[in-house]
């Protein structure tokens, strides 16, 4: 699904806040009631009781890995393990080249959970340096 290669709202919106500005596929938009929906680039806008208006754009979760581990340098792995017919998947993270150990257990149903969770797990780990500093 198409979905799954995007990043979600909240995450979006850390990335705003964190100076992620690139051209993107897709962005989020909100109306008058507060209502978000995600549109695609290109996508005609037509919605006869609402009005839309830009709110954040949405990337893909591969150019949010770049943006990380360029501006804070903290890179990824997700790694497919399998035990006894079971397909699980896991993450891990370097930053500065030092391998991070707090998430060693955490198992996944599928590639796009992990790499959500790796993302959410890297905004974590910036905005707790952020807060230190």
């Amino acid at each position: 699904m198409l979905d799954d290669h995007f990043c979600t709202y909240q995450q979006s919106l850390e990335l705003k806040d964190l100076g992620f500005f690139e051209d993107c596929l897709g962005s989020y938009w909100k109306n008058k009631d507060n209502e978000v929906k995600f549109f695609l680039d290109g996508d005609i806008i037509v919605e006869d009781e609402y009005q839309w208006v830009f709110e954040v754009f949405r990337p893909l979760k591969s150019q949010v890995f770049e943006f990380i581990r360029d501006k804070y340098k903290i890179s990824h792995r997700i790694q497919e393990t399998s035990y006894f017919g079971e397909v699980e998947y896991n993450y891990f993270l370097k930053k500065d080249g030092t391998e991070l150990y707090d998430n060693i257990l955490d198992e996944f149903d599928s590639w796009f959970i992990a790499e959500e969770n790796c993302i959410d797990h890297m905004l974590t780990i910036i905005k707790d340096d952020n807060n230190n500093n």
